[in-house]
């Protein structure tokens, strides 16, 4: 290993755990994109790296997007890296994690807080409305079909009702969807 590029454990998954970052030039704007998992530092792959810094391009310029990966490519660190971003550099920022199954929805929360990124983990659509009317949390998580009523027989009618009572929400919402 080349001398002062940090020592690094085992790769574990594809992804490189690293205990000492440097805080050389070369390494400085790196450093900023690190997550913990568990109290061990991650750094990003290449594809994880590269689509953060598209993304927060995009976030810069109030425009959406789409990441797109595999499974088992580490979208979970790009959320966790994306998120602490936004919410760091953006003080009026929020972030709503959309899931579609509990599993799902219990591991984004579980890497989130050992990334040392508290949560909120919804119950229902109308909880994570009411989170989101308030300023805090700042980071939520809820599963889509937590959002639609198992009573509904005129799905039209239910989003027209929907747009004509809008939600107040507080801050800059963004939304990710897994």
């Amino acid at each position: 290993m080349e001398r002062g590029l940090g020592r690094q454990q085992p790769i574990q998954g594809g992804q490189v755990f690293v205990e000492d970052v440097p805080e050389g030039p070369v390494h400085r704007a790196d450093a900023r994109l690190r997550a913990l998992d568990g109290g061990v530092k991650k750094l990003p792959r290449a594809h994880q790296y590269f689509g953060v810094k598209a993304a927060q391009a995009h976030v810069r310029e109030k425009k959406g997007g789409i990441v797109w990966h595999t499974q088992g490519s580490g979208k979970s660190i790009v959320m966790v890296l994306l998120a602490k971003w936004i919410l760091e550099h953006n003080p009026n920022g929020r972030v709503a994690i959309i899931t579609d199954r509990d599993e799902l929805d219990k591991q984004i929360e579980r890497v989130f807080t050992e990334a040392g990124e508290p949560i909120k983990r919804t119950g229902s659509g109308r909880e994570l409305m009411s989170q989101l009317s308030q300023a805090k949390p700042r980071l939520l998580c809820s599963l889509v079909h937590k959002f639609g009523r198992k009573d509904v027989d005129d799905f039209d009618a239910f989003i027209k009702d929907l747009e004509a009572r809008p939600s107040r929400t507080v801050g800059e919402v963004f939304v990710f969807v897994d």
